[in-house]
């Protein structure tokens, strides 16, 4: 009697164990995992996050609409884990030094322009059910760039990068929504 009873359950656990592990295995692909690389002249720069899609859904917004993300609350820039930057060399961003290393970024959406945070706190998952993740006590730089119309819809979020005016920026592309974050490497 005590077989069949330890076996049913057996058999109940191994099932919500497959299931719980698949759910977590393949929640990525909806949001797959995307790499935005640069190199020049000895500076290597990798932006790792995870590219969700748009499908139909109103992206950023004022509070009380159903928008995906809030205006002037922080966003993970992306999905799923913290969205982190690696680069080999120290940085200027609007004269500030951001220095060769590895930190999170998260951004603070707006109507009409975006906070780009650089933090160092790093590998934690872009929401938190137990809270804010984003600490500011952690920010080690933070700009503010114009938030720009994109003349193309870009269905899944890009980040990328692109040369402009003796400067590079770090874009981020989504809707009709371009961030350009100009930089150059110190020195």
């Amino acid at each position: 009697m005590k077989k069949p009873i330890l076996l049913i359950i057996g058999v109940i656990v191994a099932l919500i164990t497959g299931y719980v592990a698949y759910s977590l295995t393949t929640s990525k692909r909806h949001s797959p995992p995307g790499v935005a690389s640069y190199e020049n002249d000895g500076l290597s720069i990798s932006i790792y996050y995870s590219r969700p899609f748009k499908k139909g859904r109103l992206l950023f917004g004022k509070p009380g609409t159903t928008a995906l993300e809030v205006y002037g609350e922080p966003w993970r820039t992306g999905a799923n884990e913290a969205t982190q930057i690696k680069t080999n060399k120290d940085l200027l961003f609007q004269e500030e030094v951001l220095k060769a290393g590895e930190y999170s970024i998260y951004t603070i959406p707006g109507e009409n322009d975006w906070t780009i945070a650089f933090n160092s706190k790093l590998n934690y998952w872009g929401a938190s059910v137990s809270g804010n993740p984003f600490d500011p006590a952690l920010d080690v730089l933070r700009v503010t760039v114009p938030r720009k119309k994109n003349n193309d819809m870009v269905e899944q979020f890009t980040i990328d990068f692109a040369d402009q005016d003796g400067k590079t920026n770090i874009l981020l592309l989504w809707d009709h929504i371009r961030i350009e974050v100009p930089f150059e490497p110190k020195g």
